[in-house]
């Protein structure tokens, strides 16, 4: 019977910030919109795909000790 593999990754996991305008872009003024944080980084979004297909995977990384490392580590 075969068994389903438990993947160990090393790598990064950050917070990936993006902004979006709501209107045109205005150069040099104030240019109302939102933002949006989201747990992000190379190997953390593989591993998330990975898991997401029903596979076993941890991630080993370091992290920061504030709110953003909370975040990822959640």
């Amino acid at each position: 019977m075969p068994t389903s593999p438990n993947i160990l990754a090393l790598g990064g996991a950050h917070i990936d910030r993006r902004g979006q305008v709501s209107g045109p872009y205005v150069p040099a003024a104030s240019n109302p919109g939102i933002m949006r944080e989201d747990v992000g980084g190379g190997v953390f979004n593989a591993l998330r795909s990975i898991v997401k297909r029903g596979v076993s995977a941890s991630l080993l990384s370091v992290r920061g000790g504030d709110a953003a490392g909370e975040t990822v580590a959640s």
